[in-house]
């Protein structure tokens, strides 16, 4: 038990601890140690005698400074009704765009090839745009934009097993990502980077929840005549899948504390283990018999590595980075000096960083040649033309964040660095997904 906090002659307070030493109120640092080494002993004792320690004029000052600290409460975010309500209309909505086909007769392939971009991102977009208080031109823009992108899409022609019309619809989703993107913080900025992996934290978590209320559904009613399977399949897939995308994004937007801290942990568990399995796999890749030139499955693969690569680096770096810089990118000099002390058990961090950056390079790199040979010996075509545009607009990506994190150490100013590579690589993403709607469908 805490020892009482006593006057301590002219110079102020002091309490004995469970060992005898004094600890003073002149010295902020030890009552902070005492403080954090048994809280509930020291807020109990502090309350027990604040009257005395207020109406001492030595002490009253840190006394009241010590209450106000101990007794502060954050304010209760509240999420008006109107938001609330908007995200359940957009996900019913996004359930019907959905569930279209099997009412009006539209071929169910062809329809979500034309149509699947716009059943969740553009509700997002005008709630963003809502929400961040958009006057109604901008707003009037924004509809204007995505009405005409579904009827570009609309006129597309379609053929049955092509190749066109779905890379048009893969680039239209990142399109409008990065238009969601805009209306979140005027970006894509590294803010709306962090609540996507914040929002894949919530939707996972929203997922195995639903998952999990499915599986004792079926076992619940498994027990009576009634078929709720049929039910599912026709309703709660079409339904709960927008549900989980919007009402993640929504608890992101609205609790960010509720999943903010949960993303830099993972980016730090995930990031060693991908390279590690990027360096076995590269070890069995030379080591094995594997054709990379001519098996267009192993090729496929090398390809979905490398975004997933990307999307992870940039995951972790933003993530990363927030633990010492505001969302604002400001930090004090604690921060600083918290940096400086913990850069050393940090580096180990930023060393699995560039070690997959630099993993995701030499794969890439394979995986580039072996697209180059694939356009000598047979041509262009729709999908490699992407494979090729792509891979090397990743594989220069990659190498810059790599490059400056190799160049910058691992000093507070050196997650800056990458940030500021990130911001301004990414708009070339935007141009190369519009560039790719628009031209080729002209070029194929």
């Amino acid at each position: 038990m805490m020892d009482k906090f006593t006057t301590g002659g002219s110079t102020g307070i002091d309490s004995a601890s469970t060992t005898g030493s004094a600890v003073r109120f002149d010295h902020p640092e030890q009552l902070e140690a005492l403080y954090q080494k048994d809280k509930a002993g020291f807020t109990k004792q502090f309350f027990a005698q604040y009257s005395s320690l207020e109406e001492n004029p030595k002490t009253n000052l840190l006394a009241r400074s010590w209450h106000a600290r101990l007794t502060y409460r954050p304010e209760r975010i509240t999420v008006p009704m109107q938001e609330r309500m908007f995200i359940v209309l957009s996900a019913a909505l996004s359930g019907l765009l959905f569930k279209l086909p099997e009412w009006t007769g539209f071929v169910q392939d062809e329809y979500m090839i034309r149509y699947f971009p716009f059943m969740i991102l553009p509700f997002l977009i005008v709630y963003l745009l809502w929400k961040r208080g958009a006057d109604r031109r901008t707003v009037s823009v924004n509809l204007a934009g995505i009405a005409g992108f579904v009827l570009y899409m609309s006129f597309l022609p379609y053929e049955a097993g092509g190749d066109v019309l779905p890379l048009v619809m893969m680039h239209m989703l990142l399109t409008l990502w990065f238009l969601t993107g805009h209306a979140y913080d005027g970006g894509p900025g590294l803010g709306f980077l962090r609540i996507n992996g914040d929002v894949a934290v919530a939707a996972a978590v929203l997922g195995l929840a639903g998952g999990l209320l499915t599986m004792i559904s079926f076992g619940l009613f498994s027990l009576t005549p009634l078929d709720v399977e049929h039910f599912f399949e026709s309703y709660v897939i079409y339904w709960g899948g927008p549900s989980i995308a919007l009402g993640a994004f929504f608890l992101a937007e609205t609790k960010p504390g509720l999943v903010s801290r949960v993303a830099p942990v993972i980016a730090r568990i995930f990031t060693p283990v991908a390279a590690g399995v990027l360096f076995l796999f590269l070890m069995a890749f030379v080591f094995t018999d594997v054709d990379l030139y001519s098996d267009r499955s192993v090729l496929f693969v090398f390809n979905l590595m490398l975004i997933a690569v990307m999307a992870l680096t940039l995951f972790s770096l933003a993530n990363d980075s927030n633990d010492w810089y505001g969302a604002d990118g400001s930090h004090t000099d604690d921060e600083t000096q918290a940096w400086e002390s913990s850069s050393e058990s940090g580096g180990w961090f930023r060393g699995a960083q560039i070690l997959l950056i630099a993993l995701a390079l030499v794969i890439g790199l394979l995986a580039f040649s072996a697209i180059v040979v694939r356009v000598i010996n047979f041509g262009f075509s729709p999908n490699r033309t992407i494979v090729l545009g792509s891979n090397l607009l990743i594989l220069v990506h990659l190498a810059w964040i790599g490059g400056v994190m190799i160049r910058s150490g691992a000093g507070r100013h050196g997650y800056r660095k990458a940030e500021q590579v990130i911001v301004r690589y990414l708009p070339v993403y935007f141009y190369w997904a519009v560039a790719v709607i628009f031209l080729l469908p002209l070029l194929f």
